[in-house]
Formats: structure tokens, C-alpha cells, sequence
């Protein structure tokens, strides 16, 4: 099936998140549009335009790829749009398409959230990553029963730059501690950019503590030549853990 998107709107970052257990699809679009799709594996797959979907959550701004917490919500970033809206995270009603968002986080010349905010359904809270708060490459927390306008805590993990005119802030990952911990005890793990040095790439590490984030570790520095840096990889193997990045 080829299915063109409703308004026929282009999709830049969105990659679409998909609810097996309720054969359904999520997908935003670069106008701040949040799509559903229904049949994806059992029945005709198309897309839902009744009853609220597709839904503008950040008119005129290109959205994150989204991620379904099966509990009826829909999470998803937008991009900074100068010093209008974008720049925020909103919760989407999976049913009828109402929302709630976050305050403005980022800042207005920043790319806003273009990476899928992180769930941890143990301590019912998801992370997000920014380019800029105005000073710093930032994850931010938020509980997953936010309200709008909320604010959440957020670390450092490097300084920002406005060099970097498409500059990014990709998505961490949580090490086998975490993962394995009954109260999301352990580790992010994730690539930001060096203290002092705006432009390169380097690995930091937010111990989290029952939920709570702590301050970041920085580690090995990457890239000092004007680099953007991907999203890591974390491989458990023989008790032994890698990361991987590029």
C-alpha cells in the first residue's frame, strides 16, 4: 500500500510509531499535523480523518517522530519556530485527537525536538532532547500526566551553537542498569557536545537516581570540527556494554 498523508504534507523527521497491539500508526508531518492510521496489519490500512485526526498540535512546524504510551496518549515534539510557538512536547488524546503542550522549552533560534522522546513507563515520566535552551544542549523530563505549560527539569550536556544552522540534538539511551532496575536507577547515555567547545561531539552520562536525573559526566570528546553527532547505541554483551556513535 502507498497511501499518501492527508493534506499530501511533507514529512522530514517523523518516522512512524507503530501500536501493534491495537494495529494502529502515528506519524507528524512538517505542518505540526499528527496522523493515525488504522489497519496496518489486520484489515485495509488507512487513515483516520474523522473525530479529530488528523489533529494540528504546532501549526506551521515540522513534528518529532511520535511515541504511543498504550495507555491512550500519543507524545510528540515540534520545532522551534523563532519566537512563535514550536519548541514544546504535546500529548495527544490517541481517540479524539485533543492535546496539551509543554511550555516553550527551547530556545527560539534552535531546532526545537526533532528526535522521539524516551518513555520510561516505570516511573511514568519521558525524556527530550533540544539543541538549545539558550545556553546549553539540553535533555529535558517531564512526568507523563504534565499539564500544559509545564516546564519539567532538565540537565546540560554541552553548550549549545548557533554555527550549526540545521544543528540537532539527537536521542540518548538508557544502559542495562536502568533497564533492569525496579525505579529507573542507572544511566543515560547520550552525545552532546564538550564543555567549552560548542561545536564538537562528545559522550555524556546522566546518572539517574529513582527517576531523578543527576548531574552529567562528561566523557571521551569524539570531534572538535564543527560535527554533529548521531543518536548511540547500547550493546549488552557477555556483561560487558558498549556504545556506539558516529
Amino acid at each position: 500500500f502507498k497511501i499518501a498523508l492527508n493534506g499530501t504534507p511533507n514529512v522530514t523527521y517523523s518516522s512512524p510509531f507503530i501500536d501493534y497491539s491495537g494495529n494502529v500508526l502515528y506519524i507528524g508531518d512538517d505542518a505540526g499535523r499528527l496522523h493515525k492510521f488504522t489497519g496496518i496489519f489486520a484489515g485495509n490500512p488507512a487513515e483516520v480523518t474523522t473525530g479529530g485526526f488528523p489533529t494540528t498540535v504546532s501549526a506551521g512546524n515540522a513534528l518529532s517522530p511520535p511515541v504511543y504510551d498504550f495507555a491512550g496518549n500519543v507524545y510528540v515534539g515540534s520545532a522551534s519556530a523563532g519566537a512563535g510557538s514550536g519548541g514544546m512536547i504535546h500529548k495527544v488524546n490517541a481517540t479524539n485527537g485533543t492535546f496539551i503542550s509543554t511550555a516553550k522549552v527551547t530556545a527560539n533560534n534552535a531546532t526545537g525536538f526533532r528526535a522521539t522522546p524516551m518513555i520510561d513507563l516505570k516511573s511514568s515520566v519521558l525524556y527530550a532532547s533540544s539543541s538549545s535552551d539558550g545556553a546549553n544542549r539540553t535533555i529535558y523530563q517531564f512526568p507523563l500526566s504534565f499539564t500544559a505549560g509545564a516546564t519539567g527539569s532538565k540537565v546540560g550536556i554541552g553548550p549549545a551553537t548557533s554555527s550549526l544552522t540545521t544543528d540537532a540534538q539527537f536521542v540518548g539511551r538508557y544502559d542495562a542498569a536502568y533497564r533492569s532496575s525496579a525505579n529507573s536507577t542507572g544511566n543515560i547515555y547520550v552525545c552532546g557536545s564538550a564543555a567549552g567547545d560548542s561545536t564538537s561531539a562528545a559522550v555524556w552520562k546522566i546518572p539517574v537516581t529513582a527517576g531523578v536525573m543527576g548531574t552529567p559526566v562528561q566523557g571521551g570528546t569524539l570531534s572538535t570540527a564543527q560535527s554533529l553527532c548521531s543518536p548511540v547505541s547500547l550493546v549488552n554483551n557477555n556483561g560487558n556494554e558498549y556504545l556506539y556513535a558516529s
